[in-house]
């Protein structure tokens, strides 16, 4: 692998409005032991992941391919970026993978074309530890809307949206007309997190296998300080963490985390019943991913005598 990358162990599959960025965030921050970003994280709201490689080179580089439409829309200049199968190198990133870097991750790639990626750059999958955190299928979904959708959102900021209600969007998708609910939102509402742990929306047994077997850690947002503790405690091999007195619901300031989620509050949009009926069939398969990665988590923090950290953390961050 390039020298940049010979101490990756981790690589981190960010699921869209499912806490990604906050995760980076609080690894950016160091709270969490044992890993070290390989990559910029451009933007305070931004939430494209991509792995920064500055690769050597014979002879004169290939023209590089456009970037996403996702980057052209952010009105920057960009430089030129070189794509490695599934994996974008940061066009914005400001400087080089640093030293030791122990992670990567990508908010663009499903698992399968990231490790196939990296592969291509000498770093076997069988040596990487592949992170995620999973969110209820509702509330992402809203928070895609939400996203696109709510007055002064980065979505609507970057894209200018036209205006378009809940139930509207939604008749769109139901009714197979993509293209057309996607001048409204460009968000992915067909079982989005089956596509990035699997390789598409209908690889709900490869997704489920993946957090059954594969994947190092599956964090659920909706109990973020404890997925975290969680992946501290996997890292280590022991309680990275403890549970809140019997007095207090809450963390000492050593165990808990900023709680700035990155995104759009869920709790803003009321989806009628029939809406609710629709994002249920959009992502049927997400349901039990989500089931499964919750389920993981309780194994996990089980394992390590930190059950308590599920009730203390009921509470999810806004997103």
């Amino acid at each position: 692998p390039p020298p940049q990358l010979a101490r990756l162990q981790y690589y981190f599959a960010h699921i869209p409005k499912a806490g990604g960025t906050s995760f980076v965030q609080e690894v950016s921050k160091g709270h969490v032991n044992g890993l070290l970003l390989c990559h910029s994280h451009h933007g305070k709201q931004g939430g494209t992941l991509s792995l920064d490689v500055r690769l050597p080179t014979d002879g004169p580089p290939p023209p590089p391919p456009p970037p996403p439409p996702s980057l052209l829309a952010r009105g920057r200049r960009l430089r030129p970026s070189t794509r490695l199968e599934g994996l974008w190198s940061n066009p914005l990133a400001l400087k080089a993978a640093p030293p030791n870097c122990t992670l990567a991750a990508s908010e663009k790639d499903t698992i399968p074309k990231a490790l196939s990626a990296l592969g291509k750059i000498g770093i076997a999958s069988q040596t990487v530890r592949v992170l995620t955190v999973v969110r209820e299928p509702l509330g992402l979904l809203l928070s895609e809307y939400g996203h696109c959708q709510a007055p002064g959102s980065q979505g609507m900021r970057l894209h200018h949206y036209p205006h378009i209600g809940l139930s509207e969007w939604l008749a769109l998708h139901a009714s197979g007309r993509k293209e057309e609910a996607e001048r409204y939102c460009n968000h992915d509402v067909y079982n989005p997190q089956t596509r990035v742990l699997g390789g598409s929306q209908h690889s709900l047994q490869a997704a489920v296998d993946a957090i059954d077997h594969s994947l190092f850690f599956v964090g659920v947002l909706e109990h973020f300080d404890a997925s975290l503790c969680a992946l501290r405690s996997l890292i280590v091999g022991r309680a990275a963490c403890a549970c809140p007195d019997s007095h207090s619901t809450r963390f000492t300031e050593e165990q808990t985390t900023a709680h700035k989620v990155h995104g759009n509050n869920a709790s803003l949009w009321t989806p009628t019943l029939a809406d609710r009926a629709t994002i249920a069939a959009l992502t049927a398969n997400d349901a039990f991913v989500y089931a499964r990665g919750r389920s993981r988590l309780y194994d996990d923090l089980r394992r390590f005598d930190l059950l308590c950290l599920l009730d203390a953390t009921s509470t999810a961050p806004k997103m």
